[in-house]
């Protein structure tokens, strides 16, 4: 089961892309600039690996947030989530596509590739 959390997602071409324009744009000199496409909740990002590689044992429920603190009495790892149970984070990335022209890549999508770099070269079981 998967704990009710996610993640900001970007993929690393588009933060390649934002470095090597960030010295070329005289805007955004001195400023901070957000990599992030999207928020995903581990569930959706087990819905699109599933989707790619139904055959693997891609957990899909989320365990309730009650387990996860209990469990994270015990688990220093687990404790460390328990802050963000619940929790959609707002991301801001107008700066880096008005600055920078950055169009991100989907999440599911960059989800995918990381997934296909992964399996391709053996590095999942």
């Amino acid at each position: 089961m998967l704990p009710n959390v996610g993640v900001g997602i970007v993929d690393v071409s588009d933060i390649a892309r934002m470095h090597s324009r960030a010295l070329t744009a005289p805007a955004s000199v001195g400023k901070r600039v957000i990599g992030a496409a999207e928020f995903m909740r581990l569930t959706d990002i087990a819905e699109t690996l599933k989707e790619v590689y139904p055959g693997r044992g891609i957990p899909m429920r989320t365990a309730p947030d009650f387990i996860i603190r209990l469990i994270g009495i015990f688990n220093r790892t687990i404790r460390s989530v328990v802050p963000h149970l619940g929790r959609t984070q707002a991301l801001e990335n107008t700066r880096a596509r008005e600055l920078l022209n950055i169009d991100f890549i989907p999440a599911a999508a960059s989800v995918r590739a990381a997934a296909h770099y992964i399996v391709d070269r053996g590095l999942a079981d």
